[in-house]
């Protein structure tokens, strides 16, 4: 009986320690999202242009990942192409940026880069000291759609629940 209880105790013990050694792996590693009320102009590094995963033509920009020049700044969505200018999105894309939400990436007082999504985007930014190629990534995560939770606008419900 003793030696089943100090079993599950040393179990235990050892699950929470595992827990706690991902909890601080983890944390100092995301940086605090902090909004600002739109990205000044003037000439980046490295700009990422995110299409929309829906692909209609007039909401074909899911957002920018902007570099700064001092770190370099990934993106992991799975549509992205690189630009070397704001002037290059198209006319469309133009007027719809400055809806978009945008966040400074700043690690402790210095700005590595911008984030601007379309509303319904996240985004997750991490300092990955491994990656040199990669120093800070922007995890965008994709807005919660209502045909991702089943429930279709014109479809019957009948056929597509069983």
């Amino acid at each position: 009986m003793k030696s089943r209880i100090l079993r599950n105790a040393l179990r235990g013990g050892l699950a929470a320690a595992v827990l706690f050694s991902f909890l601080g792996c983890a944390g100092p590693n995301i940086i605090r999202e902090q909004a600002v009320p739109g990205i000044p102009p003037g000439k980046y590094s490295h700009i990422i242009r995110l299409y929309n995963p829906e692909g209609e033509p007039e909401r074909s920009l899911a957002g920018l990942v902007i570099s700064t020049g001092s770190a370099t700044v990934c993106s992991d969505y799975p549509r992205e192409i690189i630009i070397k200018s704001l002037d290059e999105l198209p006319l469309m894309e133009k007027k719809a940026f400055p809806y978009f939400n945008n966040y400074v990436i700043r690690d402790k007082d210095e700005i590595v880069g911008y984030v601007s999504l379309q509303i319904g985007y996240r985004t997750v930014i991490w300092r990955t000291a491994k990656d040199p190629a990669c120093a800070y990534r922007a995890q965008i995560v994709l807005p919660d759609h209502v045909w991702l939770s089943g429930k279709h606008h014109d479809a019957d419900q009948s056929g597509i629940n069983w």
